[in-house]
């Protein structure tokens, strides 16, 4: 929904601006990325990697996701239609997989 994600990205702007806002944009990033990190750590464990990797791979799904909300906000055009979900599960693949670690 393209009218949410400019939404989002507007709530991301004024969190710079305004602390109160900070507080509550650092929250639901917060939760989210605790959301990803568990999801992470169960692929990773799943893959026979370690679980110690969780964090730093889910902030990179974390913010490929905010990038493309910013982008998708800013400059559509720039994101080939349809490609960000499939793109990003293939980033979290290559992630857990450890493919050129």
């Amino acid at each position: 929904d393209p009218e949410a994600v400019a939404c989002w990205v507007a709530i991301a702007a004024e969190a710079i601006r305004d602390p109160r806002v900070k507080k509550a944009f650092e929250a639901a990033l917060a939760e989210t990325a605790g959301f990803l990190e568990r999801l992470v750590a169960d692929a990773l464990t799943k893959a026979r990697r370690p679980a110690r990797d969780a964090r730093a791979v889910a902030a990179t799904l974390l913010a490929t996701m905010q990038g493309y909300f910013l982008v998708s906000a800013t400059a559509p055009q720039l994101i080939p239609p349809g490609s960000a979900a499939g793109t990003t599960r293939r980033l979290a693949r290559l992630l857990v997989q450890g493919v050129g670690s």
